[in-house]
């Protein structure tokens, strides 16, 4: 198979006869995999250049970054809720930029559909992966005439380089996604999506030879330190996202895409572009972390100020908050350095404010919003699998549970991750004590995963009856490997019933053999009547392995329910109170206290002082009464 190499002149050549309709764009679709993605801060510790790109614009461009890790051009745009719901969110102007190949490259570059049809009794194929000129070029070409179909402008973008270095100090032909070992380039993905730019004359940015070329000058030790996540190849830190998404942002102005939208030498970068801190009781405190960076800064030397306003506060360690920070830099540049701001209320309401960085020339505003809501008059819900023994949930309050369910997963036994296992401290929970060992069908998993595969999961979930609103408040899980310590997981919700618009809640790259993790959030999600909320747990292996087991136990989801007028829900008495720091109920019944993972952590016959608790939210428990408390 010959393929034209003038065709990266070709593909640069024919975007300039391309009519652009820019001041009609308002909005910036991204899709593509892992290294384009969001990720939640305080989950993990990598960034996708979507996450980023956002920081690049001017004026009323919204960037709707909707890559979704472990995605390849085949599974985004088979599987329910990535393109079918993307397209519905695409107008006439908008533009959609296009980039696929890490997970395309499953199987070696055969597609996997094709080679498990070919092997059927002795091939577990990976179905993600596609062949660079035959299913890849077919389902790019889908992209883009899908796209112009809605009068919107389709932007291919080859894919970020993975740090495989060769002896020379560059970037190796696999690194730049060509798996060819012959010397040839019938396996070279960017070479494929150039011949779908020159053939449906579509705009093109070559993100491969751009990131090929900032990280061979960073150089292997300083990439790695810099750019990329610790032990990572493929995915990149904060610092690595926004230089890459700067890059595509810098030859949209080249080649004059959106580029009067564009300010590709933004010196003062802030993340995220907005702060919504959600939703909160009253008195509950809500903390976002950020991230500021500099570059080219005028005067070389100096601080940048943070500052926010009433009721928000910063703080550059997360301890101590204050109404104004000053980090100082030199030599014109701050590398990227964390921040926290916090948020409180003391009544229900819509709460806004701005965050405001400078260093005196050049300014960043961040509008922040929190909402304050008061649930005392609704009734609280909580479901519990135990998971020591089966499946089974015992719940209270006025939701359905969903039962739990497996995807490509089954439950292989009930037993402990091993004889010298390690649980939390304060789970109270003993060696010995039995979790629910789920394993991958076929028993073996395969190798090369790097992240989570979309169509393989275990699956809880809680729905809110009809005439109800539940706000989701509580979840906690205990999540271990047994085995083995390669096991990895990403645990994420979602109120869609295709799981569209996903939250992740915890990602555990790296995990001890045979230890038990508390997984732990307060999502503080809204559900509306007859919605359900999913929660989801995605493992993986970091190599191939046999009979290596995932391991659940004490999953809580709790929270309140609200009356919504069609059907009353009906609310029995509670008899406990929390007054200051003391917790009361009925004279001679026992109490208890959860926190978020399900441990005990406090107990108790009458009124108990609760003062020692750190703050954070716990679930109290007097014979059939529950009451959330709030510290």
């Amino acid at each position: 198979m010959k393929h034209n190499f003038s065709l990266l002149c070709a593909a640069t050549c024919a975007l300039s006869f391309f009519s652009m309709n820019d001041a009609q764009a308002l909005k910036v679709h991204t899709i593509g995999d892992s290294t384009m993605a969001n990720y939640e801060e305080g989950t993990t510790d990598k960034r996708g250049w979507g996450q980023m790109f956002n920081q690049f614009f001017m004026g009323d461009i919204e960037v709707n970054n909707r890559a979704k890790s472990g995605a390849s051009s085949k599974s985004f745009y088979n599987e329910a809720p990535y393109w079918t719901t993307v397209k519905q969110q695409i107008e006439a102007g908008d533009y959609v930029f296009i980039q696929f190949a890490h997970n395309d490259e499953k199987n070696d570059g055969v597609d996997g559909d094709e080679l498990q049809a070919q092997y059927p009794d002795s091939v577990v194929a990976d179905t993600r992966g596609t062949s660079p000129f035959g299913t890849y070029k077919e389902y790019l070409r889908k992209y883009v005439d899908e796209t112009r179909a809605l009068d919107a402008t389709p932007v291919l973008v080859t894919p970020i380089v993975r740090k495989y270095f060769g002896s020379d100090g560059k970037i190796t032909q696999k690194g730049r996604h060509n798996l060819s070992t012959d010397g040839s380039h019938d396996l070279d993905y960017v070479l494929a999506m150039k011949e779908v730019a020159v053939e449906k004359e579509v705009l093109l940015i070559d993100h491969t030879e751009m990131t090929a070329q900032l990280v061979e000058a960073y150089g292997v030790e300083e990439a790695t330190a810099q750019l990329y996540c610790a032990d990572d190849n493929t995915h990149t830190s904060a610092t690595g996202a926004m230089l890459f998404a700067r890059l595509v942002a810098q030859d949209m102005v080249r080649q004059g895409i959106l580029a009067e939208y564009v300010n590709a030498e933004a010196s003062i970068i802030v993340n995220p572009s907005a702060i919504d801190f959600g939703r909160g009781y009253p008195n509950a405190v809500k903390t976002y972390e950020c991230t500021v960076m500099g570059m080219d800064l005028v005067p070389a030397e100096g601080n940048i100020t943070i500052s926010a306003t009433e009721p928000f506060t910063v703080s550059a360690d997360g301890v101590a908050f204050q109404s104004s920070i000053d980090i100082p830099y030199t030599d014109g540049a701050l590398a990227l350095t964390r921040f926290v701001v916090k948020g409180v209320g003391s009544e229900a309401g819509i709460l806004e404010g701005v965050l405001t960085v400078t260093n005196g020339n050049v300014e960043n505003s961040v509008p922040m919003t929190l909402e304050v809501v008061d649930l005392t008059d609704g009734e609280p819900f909580s479901v519990f699998w135990d998971l020591s023994k089966t499946s089974d949930y015992v719940a209270e309050g006025p939701v359905t549970p969903v039962a739990e369910s497996w995807s490509k997963m089954y439950a292989k036994s009930y037993a402990s991750p091993g004889s010298d296992v390690v649980w939390p401290e304060e789970s109270g929970i003993e060696a010995g004590y039995k979790t629910q060992r789920n394993c991958i069908e076929g028993d073996v998993w395969p190798a090369g995963e790097i992240d989570a595969v979309s169509d393989r999961y275990i699956q809880f979930g809680v729905t809110a009856n009809p005439g109800s609103e539940m706000t989701v408040d509580t979840i906690g899980i205990y999540i271990g490997g047994s085995g083995g310590s390669g096991m990895i997981w990403r645990v994420e919700y979602s109120i869609e019933e295709n799981f569209a618009n996903q939250m992740v809640i915890s990602e555990n790259l790296k995990n001890a053999k045979n230890t038990m993790y508390a997984i732990e959030a307060v999502p503080m999600v809204k559900v509306p009547a007859g919605k359900t909320l999913l929660l989801r747990i995605y493992p993986w292996y970091n190599g191939e392995a046999t009979g290596k087991t995932i391991c659940l136990s004490n999953l809580y989801i709790g929270g309140v329910v609200s009356a919504t007028g069609a059907v009353e829900t009906p609310r029995r008495e509670n008899n406990l109170r929390y007054e200051g720091t003391t917790l009361r109920g009925e004279a001679g019944v026992a109490l208890t206290v959860y926190n978020l993972a399900g441990a005990c952590v406090a107990y108790g016959v009458g009124d108990l002082d609760l003062h020692a608790l750190p703050q954070g939210v716990y679930v109290a428990r007097s014979g059939e009464n529950t009451l959330k408390i709030v510290r």
